[in-house]
């Protein structure tokens, strides 16, 4: 990286390069993005090489799938979302019933599919955040 936080490598049990501060980043990046991102955005904005960021979004996939947050690969894209066994939880925070049907909501979360919240995880950006 050229200019930016410097971040320190650390071999993992392979040998390959392991970065924290670079799976930190690409999940900052995720979780405050509008929409999925690829390895490639990824990785320019972090001027960071390619394979070194699949290598960080694959370690994150894999840490997140027993979690309540997932990472999804969308054609290749990733995204962050919540798990689908929460979804219930995510409708009743967003006063869904559970057949999809919603109370009145103000504001950001007026833009959540009814839909979309009865089978599938949610994105951080249906929710308005």
């Amino acid at each position: 990286m050229s200019e930016g936080p410097q971040f320190q490598v650390h071999p993992d049990e392979a040998g390959f390069a392991v970065e924290p501060a670079v799976e930190r980043a690409i999940e900052a990046l995720l979780f405050v993005s509008d929409r999925p991102l690829t390895a490639p955005q990824i990785a320019k904005v972090l001027e960071e090489e390619a394979e070194q960021v699949e290598r960080a979004l694959e370690s994150l996939r894999e840490f997140y799938e027993e979690r309540g947050i997932r990472i999804l690969v969308h054609g290749d894209a990733y995204q962050m979302c919540s798990a689908p066994e929460a979804a219930a939880y995510c409708r009743r925070l967003l006063g869904m019933n559970s057949e999809g049907s919603s109370r009145p909501r103000s504001g950001c979360c007026q833009r959540t599919s009814a839909s979309t919240l009865s089978t599938t995880p949610v994105a951080k950006d249906a929710l308005g955040w």
